[in-house]
């Protein structure tokens, strides 16, 4: 058995999972509380079901996978068995009814869905759950032999009838049914009984031989009768038929008549075609449906164009010019605007006046304010002294420079002020917002420019679109000789060219359905008589008796050829129903002797069978007392599988194991046999895991998938990888693994042994 992915919708801690395996070694690595273990117990789940729950139990495997937050476990598993692909489907949901559970299994090969028991491994492995988890599901914790008893009932199924599911019990009791079933007393199932019946039918039959002959002449007479009734029946059919081939034939002359008359009138019809397209040419051209709709479609675009024109012509005259947007003190704001160099240049000249202004004046204060300080400085030192003379000299040059900055300062208040003159402002702010007021003017009065310039240009196009579109239109209305007089409505002038053309397209398709339908009815005509002889059938009805034929009621023909036939097939089953009766009331080919002596020929068969069942019986006796033997036989075989598997496990140190009756396991080193409790307890545990190695080749029917759940845990780094190589080795013989893991130490040495495998990686 090969496991190809889990589906697990819930199951545990495990929620909308999904994993895919590797046929060979699967590494599942995670942390602790990751649902490794949760995963191994999926597979058990999905192979057996949960187990009934023990009475007394604090927890038993259902509560214990199903999850915290609801009552349900569900999932599915993908799997192959002797190349043979299924999907099976579990679920076990809590009602108020108790525990409900549904299982699926579908052959993903037929897509059929196989009705069989819920026990997967009891059919597919051959063993039962117990069985199963002593043996593939191996893990540090499950030391010690597995179940005697239990490892006892496999094997015996497996040696004594080659059936997983035939113990020696069963194939005694096997053996006391079979006898049962040949000469079983008072049934009427029995071998012995049913030959029995069979003789007495045979002495039955020589009873019924007088009474089959009388039959069978009776039933020779009726069938004389039935085919005479049959051949009045085939006669009064021919004349019917007769009559409605009469008929037939007369309706064939009428459609010759109606050809050759359809077949004058074809000129007739032509010539009306011509003279009317003669009378709507012009310029050797006739209009036609693509001609119209061109028309149509030419005259839309020329009213759409004039009708563009109109409205850009209104919008043009709509749009005022640029001077008539502003008022005329906008007028003269913007002049002076001009006038000085323009936006920028004004406002930057009246920023740097301002700023010159401020500084000079600011400087000046400053100075004011020195000379002020020297003029007191020069006071109290003295009118003599140095100081005096130095406080002095500074407070005249302070008073110089402050009396020119504030000039300067002066002067460029005046420019200011002269600036916000011109523009008739009493401030900075004013003169700012009639700055703002120029710029926004001189901005509307282009936008209006830029309007009336567009519109001008639509106007030129639309008029240039309409001169185009009326040329077309011209152009088109030329083909047929018809021009445009531009002094009338123009869509009048082409409703009436429209007009004319539909008047000329009725007629025309009238008189071209008219020769069509005729011409359609002659090609019909000729292809109903096509293969007929016009001679020959005029031939077969005389001109006096056409009328007559034309006038029978063909649907009362046919119904009475039909009842007639239908007569006549009952008939015929009546007669195939008589020789069927006629072969089944034969007299028996074999005489009277011959079936005496198959009679006793039956008496020989029933003395054998009744033999056979005394040997059936001897043998059941003989498989009771062979129970034991059987069991004594298969250890040594044990034996020698579980030291191949340890010598390997351990590098050739341990080749001698011993497995007893009861599957205890014990090892001599050449000083007498000892329990392997004497070993270490890594030694201890791959003794038990060879045990069990041993017994996957011994009583499973297919291999099963064996899950490694922390087997390596007790193992040092070198034992560990004795025991993973074992593994290796039974991969490579088809063997599926799935080894759990929670350190790194194991995967790498995973990557050491294996060159490929699968790996799953389990997250918190």
């Amino acid at each position: 058995m090969i496991v190809e992915s889990f589906d697990i919708r819930r199951f545990g801690r495990l929620t909308d999972a999904k994993f895919a395996f590797d046929r060979g070694f699967n590494l599942i690595e995670g942390p602790a509380e990751s649902g490794k273990t949760t995963l191994a117990a999926f597979l058990v789940y999905m192979l057996y079901g949960f187990p009934t729950a023990k009475a007394g139990a604090a927890l038993d495997e259902r509560m214990l996978r199903t999850p915290w937050d609801g009552a349900e476990v569900s999932g599915s598993m993908v799997f192959s068995v002797s190349g043979v692909r299924y999907r099976v489907t579990r679920s076990s949901a809590f009602t108020d009814r108790g525990w409900q559970d549904t299982f699926a299994l579908e052959n993903l090969d037929t897509g059929e869905d196989e009705r069989s028991g819920t026990d997967l491994g009891a059919r597919f492995l051959g063993v039962s759950c117990r069985a199963f988890l002593d043996t593939a599901m191996l893990s540090d914790v499950r030391r010690g032999a597995p179940d005697a008893d239990e490892m006892h009932t496999a094997i015996e199924n497996i040696l004594f009838s080659g059936d997983e599911s035939l113990s020696a019990a069963r194939a005694a009791i096997a053996l006391s049914e079979a006898a049962h079933e040949i000469d079983a007393e008072g049934t009427i199932s029995g071998a012995v009984a049913v030959l029995e019946k069979e003789k007495a039918l045979l002495e039955a039959e020589l009873a019924e031989e007088t009474c089959l002959e009388r039959e069978h002449y009776r039933l020779e007479e009726e069938l004389f009768l039935t085919r005479r009734k049959m051949t009045e029946a085939r006669e009064k059919v021919e004349e019917l038929l007769q009559n409605e081939t009469n008929y037939y034939n007369a309706m064939m002359i009428e459609d010759y008549d109606r050809l050759h008359a359809l077949e004058d009138a074809a000129e007739g019809r032509v010539d009306a075609i011509r003279a009317h397209e003669r009378a709507y040419r012009a310029a050797d051209f006739l209009p036609d449906r693509e001609y119209l709709y061109a028309l149509s479609t030419h005259r839309t675009e020329a009213q759409s164009a004039e009708r563009e024109v109109s409205e850009a012509q209104e919008a043009l005259d709509a749009l005022p010019a640029g001077k008539e947007v502003v008022s005329t003190d906008e007028s003269l704001l913007i002049a002076c605007v001009e006038r000085d160099g323009g936006e920028e240049a004004l406002l930057g000249r009246e920023k740097s006046d301002l700023q010159n202004k401020h500084r000079k004046l600011t400087l000046g204060g400053v100075l004011a304010f020195l000379t002020l300080l020297f003029s007191v400085l020069f006071f109290v030192s003295g009118f003599r002294s140095v100081l005096a003379v130095v406080f002095g000299g500074a407070a005249i040059l302070c008073l110089g420079a402050a009396a020119l900055l504030f000039v300067e300062g002066v002067r460029a208040h005046r420019r200011l002020t002269d600036v916000y003159e011109s523009f008739s402002a009493i401030d900075r702010d004013d003169f700012l917002s009639a700055v703002k007021r120029a710029a926004e003017a001189k901005l509307r009065a282009t936008h209006a420019d830029a309007e009336r310039e567009r519109a001008q240009v639509r106007l030129s196009r639309a008029k240039e679109r309409f001169v185009l579109a009326q040329k077309a239109l011209e152009a088109h209305l030329a083909r047929w000789g018809c021009s445009l007089d531009v002094a009338e409505d123009l869509g009048a002038q082409v409703d009436e060219v429209i007009a004319r053309g539909e008047d000329f397209l009725y007629e025309d398709e009238r008189l071209h359905a008219e020769h069509k339908a005729a011409t359609e009815e002659v090609l019909a005509l000729r292809a109903k008589l096509q293969g007929q002889n016009e001679v020959a059938v005029r031939a077969l009805v005389a001109p006096d008796k056409r009328s007559l034929y034309r006038d029978q009621d063909a649907d009362a023909l046919r119904h009475d050829v039909e009842l007639y036939r239908d007569r006549l097939g009952t008939l015929s089953e009546d007669e195939k129903n008589l020789l069927a009766r006629l072969a089944a009331a034969t007299m028996p080919d074999e005489p009277p002797a011959a079936i005496a002596e198959r009679i006793l020929a039956l008496d020989a068969r029933i003395a054998a069978l009744r033999e056979t069942a005394a040997s059936l019986r001897l043998a059941c006796e003989a498989v009771k007392g062979g129970e034991g033997r059987l069991r004594a036989e298969i250890t040594p075989r044990l034996s020698l599988d579980a030291c191949r598997h340890l010598y390997e496990m351990t590098d050739g140190k341990y080749s001698e194991l011993s497995v007893s009756g009861d599957m205890g396991l014990s090892f001599d080193e050449g000083d007498g046999a000892r329990a392997v409790a004497y070993l270490s307890h890594s030694t201890e545990d791959l003794t038990y895991f060879a045990l069990r190695f041993a017994l996957l080749s011994l009583i499973y029917r297919e291999s099963p998938p064996i899950c490694l759940d922390g087997c390596t845990a007790r193992q040092d780094d070198e034992r560990a990888l004795s025991f993973l190589r074992a593994v290796r080795t039974m991969t490579e013989e088809g063997r599926q693994c799935f080894f759990f893991a929670s350190h790194a130490r194991e995967r790498a040495m995973v990557e050491q042994v294996f060159s490929t495998y699968g790996h799953v990686v389990m997250s918190v």
